[in-house]
């Protein structure tokens, strides 16, 4: 049937996915199962019938959320693709990846430069935060979504290395202030 072909070439490149990874934990396994086939809303329903736990359904679901991001890593800013570094299943993500490469015949060069990547020491992928709490009642800021998204801001400009100190930082904090109502 003409119509079935598509359907029997994505499942295809399913098994060919399930064989190219190493020792799976499950919620990789059922991430490199469904993910030609759900999105991570998907995932959440199918491990829910399975009734599957919390942990590796938020997992399975992470891991298909993210699929497609790393191969694009090196034209992103940092401060996009740290915060995937620094997740618990970057690993797992990056085994995906691999035999999502694999099984499309796609060049996973990328992902060699992401796997050198992650082999820096955390200080390096995750550097202490500039600007603290203790920063934000000192310049009079209340708690609140304006106060993430000024923090998260500061962040993404000291990850992306437009700021190094805190009083960079500080300077950048006043300098949104200043601009923002």
């Amino acid at each position: 049937m003409p119509q079935d072909e598509p359907q029997r070439q994505r499942l295809d490149r399913t098994l060919v996915i399930l064989e190219g990874l190493d020792g799976p934990s499950f919620p990789l396994a059922l991430a490199a199962l469904l993910c030609l086939w759900v999105d991570p809303a998907g995932a959440v329903a199918v491990a829910r019938r399975w009734r599957l736990s919390n942990r590796q359904t938020l997992r399975a679901a992470w891991l298909i959320e993210h699929r497609g991001v790393l191969p694009q890593a090196l034209a992103m800013p940092w401060s996009r693709v740290q915060r995937l570094f620094i997740a618990d299943g970057i690993h797992e993500l990056v085994a995906l990846e691999e035999a999502l490469a694999r099984a499309e015949s796609r060049d996973p060069g990328e992902l060699a430069c992401c796997r050198t990547r992650l082999l820096q020491p955390p200080e390096v992928l995750n550097p202490p935060p500039l600007v603290t709490g203790d920063d934000r009642i000192r310049h009079g800021i209340h708690p609140g979504p304006s106060y993430h998204v000024l923090l998260e801001r500061v962040r993404n400009a000291q990850l992306d290395g437009e700021i190094r100190t805190r009083q960079e930082a500080l300077d950048l904090v006043d300098c949104i202030l200043r601009t923002e109502p």
